[in-house]
């Protein structure tokens, strides 16, 4: 006669099988997040080679933008210490500020905080004595604002461009000039 399992023994076989499953589930989300892992700092390092290449030709804004590419894929004191130091040297100083700012908040141990605290202090005087840029003037609510205007080259060679209004403006190469308004009401002008 077949042995017929009992209860104890299909349940047995059910926490095995449900075992070796979440066994296998678990390498296999290992597996993913050691490559996306890897996968980061791949493009850390290639960010890193970017930074490098733009900061030794004098490209100090791009070499920045590189290096804190590269800190926000893989944190590293020497990254966000480069940042700031091509922000620096990019003459972005509110921005190499910022960062030195922040060096001191998350690497206080690190053997060149003197030389942070120092470009630190440096920076505030300079940006202390730096003369303030007057604002912008502010545009009155009750003016309408600037006209936008686009255009487009016809195959004529005339100039086609849009005015907000209903209205057309139309350049030809001999620098003659229409408006025409939609209003039924046309002008024509012509540059001697």
């Amino acid at each position: 006669m077949p042995h017929v399992p009992g209860a104890s023994e299909r349940l047995h076989r059910g926490h095995v099988r449900r075992d070796r499953v979440r066994s296998v589930v678990l390498v296999a989300l290992v597996s993913c997040a050691n490559i996306a892992r890897a996968d980061r700092a791949s493009d850390a390092r290639e960010h890193y080679q970017n930074a490098t290449a733009h900061f030794a030709v004098g490209e100090f804004a791009e070499a920045a933008v590189e290096f804190q590419a590269a800190f926000k894929l893989k944190p590293g004191p020497a990254l966000l210490f480069n940042a700031a130091q091509a922000y620096r040297l990019a003459e972005n100083l509110p921005k190499a500020l910022i960062l030195y700012k922040n060096y001191l908040q998350l690497f206080p141990d690190e053997s060149n905080i003197p030389e942070v605290r120092s470009q630190i202090a440096k920076l505030q005087e300079t940006l202390a004595a730096a003369p303030k840029s007057p604002q912008p003037p502010q545009q009155r609510h009750d003016e309408p604002p600037p006209p936008v205007y686009s255009g487009r080259l016809g195959a004529d060679g005339r100039v086609t461009v849009s005015v907000p209004c209903a209205y057309l403006v139309v350049v030809s190469p001999g620098c003659e000039t229409k408006i025409a308004d939609f209003t039924n009401i046309q002008v024509n002008l012509t540059n001697g």
